[in-house]
């Protein structure tokens, strides 16, 4: 199958630590695959991932949304007042993004239409 260059780039996210999107990049010209590992889907982050190149980019933070209404067919939480990648895979402009549910908690220890997961996730040559 030959050789192949894997970047993985991990950064945390949170509300108050941002990483320096720049410096995330450099020497990666020569990088086949590249992936970013991320706590936090931010709307912000998967666009610059997908402009930078990135095939790949996983996430959790959300835990599916922990508590998740639907209302005529649509999921209400209050997670998507922060992000839109609230659970599962997304495509964008060539960036697949994984939002991993979890399986821990945030301050209530209960969960409602957003069940625990562990995901496994296969990379396969094209």
């Amino acid at each position: 199958m030959g050789d192949a260059v894997v970047q993985v780039t991990v950064v945390t996210n949170g509300y108050s630590s941002r990483p320096n999107l720049v410096e995330l990049t450099q020497g990666a010209d020569s990088t086949d695959v590249r992936i970013l590992l991320a706590h936090q889907p931010s709307p912000g982050l998967v666009s610059w991932a997908s402009e930078a190149g990135y095939h790949l980019l996983t996430a959790g933070h959300t835990h599916g949304g922990q508590i998740v209404m639907n209302w005529w067919g649509e999921p209400f939480t209050p997670v998507l007042s922060e992000t839109p990648f609230l659970t599962g895979i997304y495509r964008i402009k060539g960036l697949t993004v994984s939002v991993n549910n979890g399986l821990g908690f945030t301050a209530a220890p209960i969960r409602y239409h957003a069940p625990a997961e562990v995901t496994l996730l296969t990379l396969t040559r094209q």
